[in-house]
Parts: structure tokens; sequence; C-alpha cells
């Protein structure tokens, strides 16, 4: 199965130059934990999701509305392209542990999105080409841990 077959074409999405508060704000209306971030040609540079906001807000003691969304984004893209296989796409994110794939185009452009709610919901719809092995071994894998989990009396 190809991605396209399976990708939201719908994707909302910020540019650096807002604020974590425009964000937090598209998040909350259209029910999302992540964004791409956009340079002026539609190409994505970055994304920022709702745990790099709260943890901007936490760690620069200021308001959302105060913080740029360059502050808090992960500039470190990963990406995939309409043609790629599931399966790849599946390997990509288990071993890059992102939930949130986007979707390029031959230029780059931003033209959708997977993440792997939409990968476990082909799979209940009884898409044969999603495999609940393959869900779970993804699932597994973006969720391990590879670093030493801090406790808030660390940090404090």
């Amino acid at each position: 199965m190809k991605i396209k077959e399976l990708m939201t074409k719908t994707v909302y999405s910020v540019n650096k130059n807002q604020s974590l508060n425009e964000a937090a704000k598209l998040m909350w209306e259209h029910d999302c934990g992540w964004l791409p971030v956009l340079d002026e040609n539609n190409k994505v540079i970055a994304t920022v999701t709702d745990r790099d906001i709260a943890m901007a807000a936490f760690l620069n003691g200021k308001g959302l509305a105060d913080i740029p969304v360059t502050m808090a984004e992960s500039k470190s893209v990963i990406a995939c392209r309409p043609e790629d296989d599931i399966k790849a796409t599946e390997e990509i994110m288990k071993s890059n542990q992102i939930r949130r794939i986007p979707i390029i185009d031959k230029s780059s452009s931003l033209v959708g999105i997977v993440s792997l709610n939409d990968i476990a919901l082909a799979y209940q719809a009884g898409n044969k080409d999603v495999d609940a092995m393959g869900v779970s071994e993804t699932l597994a894998g973006i969720c391990s841990h590879t670093h030493k989990v801090h406790s808030m009396a660390a940090v404090a």
C-alpha cells in the first residue's frame, strides 16, 4: 500500500513567525497534537508538538503568546513521499520514534500527513495491507525509552 492511499490531505500548519499560542489554538480547534512549520513556499522546515509547546512554556517561564514557534520547533524533519510503501513508513516511524510524518512531493512541498492513528485505523477498518503485528511493533518502537527519564524533583 502506498502512503498516498492512507495519508490525511488536510493538514493544519504554522509558520516560524507565529506564536506558540497560535499553534496551540490550531491544535485545540482541530484536535491534533502536531503541526508542520512551513516556509513561504509551503515547504516543511520544522515541526512542533503539543509537548514541545508545554515544555517551551515551562522552560522559558513565559506565556505562549510571548514565545515564537521557533523556540519550540524541532528542526529535524523526517518526511516521506506519497509513493512510499506503508511498511517502509512504519519502519521510519519506529526507528525515529515519531508518531506523525509529513508527506512531501518532489519539490518538498507538503501534501499530507500520516500518523500512527491513521495506520491503526486502517488496520481496524480491515485494510489488508496493514497488519496487527506491524502496528504493534511500530507503536512499541515509538514508545521505547532511548534515554534516562528524569523525575520532576531533578528538574526543580
